[in-house]
């Protein structure tokens, strides 16, 4: 949970706020600020996340019960 929490701040750096990040993904500054508190995203997000950040932010690290482990989807 802490290191989703990590990774969707560093996603929330990048982009400049929680409301530019939500508009380049497709959600509110809402839906990521939730996002952030819980330390979970959907499937979905984890995906647009992911395209967002041309991988650095990965699907995989997000939701691992989903995408598997990063050496497993190799």
């Amino acid at each position: 949970m802490e290191h989703v929490r990590d990774l969707l701040t560093a996603a929330v750096r990048r982009a400049g706020s929680e409301e530019k990040l939500g508009k380049a993904l497709g959600y509110s500054q809402h839906a990521i600020w939730r996002a952030r508190r819980i330390g979970r995203v959907s499937p979905e997000m984890a995906g647009k996340l992911h395209e967002w950040s041309n991988g650095f932010i990965s699907r995989h690290d997000l939701r691992p019960d989903v995408f598997g482990k990063p050496e497993e989807a190799a």
